[in-house]
């Protein structure tokens, strides 16, 4: 799979921080600019160098997902481990130091779970990947990071055309202070809101027809 010139600079860079001492660098890149490929083509770069990745996710459907886009990248499987990052928390008594850590939606990074296993692991190099390089309670990641690469913005993913241009439209809503559960929104209240609210929600939506008038659409196979 052939990278895009923003992801491949991203990667560069990331590599150039690791030279520079860096350990642990985090990648923002927005939704829809390839962070699957980026992370895919950082961990063939390991493999290929038969060192050993770890590659931290939250939830249990990204993992499948994950592990599609590394196969078809050509990272070497048999190297590269992809896990819920509740489950290697279960498992680091016996687990051996990877070469590597990947975290998934790196914004998340900052929770316990994730930071016994970069106790566990004190030497290892780390990369985050994520669109939002805070958290819900506004603060940063100076805590799991030690230096933030800045890729491509949404406007000129668009300019671009690897994004599709947009109208955006929001109804008059207000919006409850909805419960932090594992340092995210609840996703069972906001579920809620939005059923109970589907009407006032959704009833003037608008689709501008011009997004399906966009040549390249690579953004979204990731």
């Amino acid at each position: 799979m052939e990278l895009r010139d923003y992801q491949s600079d991203l990667i560069d860079r990331l590599f150039q921080a690791y030279s520079n001492g860096y350990k642990a660098p985090c990648i923002v890149v927005p939704c829809g600019g390839g962070k699957s490929v980026i992370v895919a083509a950082v961990a063939k770069r390991f493999t290929d160098e038969g060192k050993t990745v770890l590659f931290l996710v939250h939830r249990k459907e990204l993992c499948e997902q994950i592990e599609k886009t590394f196969f078809n990248f050509g990272v070497d499987m048999k190297l590269c481990r992809i896990v819920m990052v509740q489950t290697m928390t279960r498992r680091l008594r016996n687990a051996s130091a990877p070469d590597l850590i990947i975290t998934d939606e790196n914004h998340h990074s900052k929770a316990v779970t994730y930071k016994r296993v970069y106790d566990a692991f004190p030497v290892t190099k780390r990369v985050g990947v994520t669109a939002t390089p805070e958290r819900t309670d506004g603060s940063g990641l100076i805590d799991v990071n030690d230096i933030l690469i800045e890729g491509i913005t949404a406007k000129e993913l668009i300019t671009q055309n690897y994004l599709s241009p947009y109208d955006y439209y929001a109804p008059n809503i207000k919006m409850p202070k909805f419960r932090i559960k594992h340092g995210d929104f609840d996703i069972s209240q906001v579920m809620d809101f939005f059923r109970d609210n589907i009407r006032i929600i959704y009833g003037d939506f608008k689709r501008n027809s011009r997004a399906f008038q966009c040549g390249r659409h690579q953004s979204f196979a990731y």
